[in-house]
């Protein structure tokens, strides 16, 4: 693609440059022509000096009106090629299509993945690779594995943003290109790495996660807050749940820490039927991690929870783990019978723990973390 765009500026700069020096020359030999006749017809005594000077003065200033007309037709038209590609970006058509409604009337949750496979465009390698994998309704399942493995990519087809090339994946029984995409995005509630940082109220930014019911209910918004254990963090601020977020219209901006504490109360006052975390306690210390994750159980109880994490800590308190690997899923179960097997899942954690270890200085016997 660079080189595509390279050459077609060069090509443009060339035309450019052509017609510009073709202009230029011919215009400028035009006047100064123009200059010699009337020059030599002053000779002749035909004109006087005074047109001679005259002409000169209207032909600069006739050639610096034409050369700002010039350029101001140059800028329009780079404009419209702005314009061009605007109106074809509105003009574009989603790639993800509503099905034909087949909703469920009462939704439960459970999801069942049949060997789905999906590659992001343009890579030949798949992201996720014949994946198949069944989650009860009401299920806390957690997805853990090294950067690549596909986890991500897999929440983010189980919500629908990307549709698998191949397999299927099942909602309540349905598939889920057969359920329109209202009723799938009100059933699901996804907060990725990427969470938004609105610059709004604290209130507000956890009631965006369900507006229509509780934007305009304070105390439902606190209550949210309460049961996500987050009440104290914002409370602390400055005016409290009036506080203004960032630094385009408040005064106040939050830690890494605190931005993604209200992110998860606001994906869990969505009160949808699934619920997704990609890496929910990323920017927690444990004590904050170890509170949150006890309101995400507390929260989302009866509904299904897909958590992703790199933290065993987070992991550990699913009711079942999927280990993956290049696409793959490798293993699957509980924290104590992964452990067990010896697998993936237990090398992993053996890392994890090897660095949380401390070492000690032979100097003065003190412990240092592990670098």
């Amino acid at each position: 693609l660079m080189e595509k765009f390279r050459s077609q500026d060069r090509q443009l700069q060339l035309r450019e440059f052509s017609g510009s020096a073709i202009f230029s020359f011919v215009t400028t030999g035009a006047f100064y022509l123009i200059l010699l006749r009337v020059a030599l017809r002053t000779m002749q005594m035909s004109l006087t000096v005074g047109d001679l000077a005259i002409f000169g003065g209207a032909t600069a200033r006739l050639r610096t009106i034409l050369d700002s007309f010039i350029r101001s037709t140059t800028v329009a038209l780079e404009q419209t090629l702005y314009i061009a590609n605007l109106r074809a970006f509105l003009d574009t058509q989603p790639g993800i299509s509503s099905g034909r409604g087949r909703d469920p009337k009462a939704p439960r949750g459970s999801i069942s993945l049949e060997n789905v496979t999906f590659r992001y465009p343009g890579s030949s390698r798949p992201a996720v690779r014949e994946v198949s994998l069944e989650i009860a309704a009401g299920e806390c399942v957690a997805i853990v594995g090294e950067n690549g493995a596909g986890k991500s990519t897999l929440a983010k087809l189980v919500s629908r943003l990307y549709d698998a090339d191949e397999g299927h994946i099942l909602f309540d029984g349905v598939d889920l290109r057969e359920l329109s995409l209202e009723y799938l995005h009100r059933q699901v509630s996804f907060l990725g790495q990427g969470y938004g940082r609105y610059e709004a109220s604290a209130a507000d930014n956890i009631a965006y996660g369900n507006w229509r019911e509780i934007l305009d209910h304070p105390e439902r918004v606190r209550e949210v807050a309460r049961l996500a254990h987050v009440d104290g963090v914002v409370e602390a601020m400055p005016e409290g749940f009036d506080t203004l977020l960032g630094r385009t219209f408040g005064q106040y901006e939050p830690s890494s820490g605190e931005w993604q504490q209200i992110a998860v109360a606001r994906v869990l006052a969505r009160g949808a039927t699934v619920c997704i975390l990609d890496e929910p306690t990323s920017s927690l210390d444990a004590h904050a991690e170890s509170r949150l994750m006890a309101a995400v159980r507390e929260l989302a109880r009866g509904r299904t929870t897909i958590v992703i994490s790199h933290r065993f800590s987070t992991v550990a308190m699913a009711d079942r783990i999927v280990v993956m690997g290049n696409g793959e899923i490798l293993e699957t179960g509980t924290h104590d019978q992964l452990l067990a097997a010896a697998g993936h899942y237990a090398r992993l954690f053996e890392l994890h723990e090897r660095h949380r270890l401390p070492t000690r200085d032979a100097r003065n016997d003190s412990p240092v973390p592990d670098q």
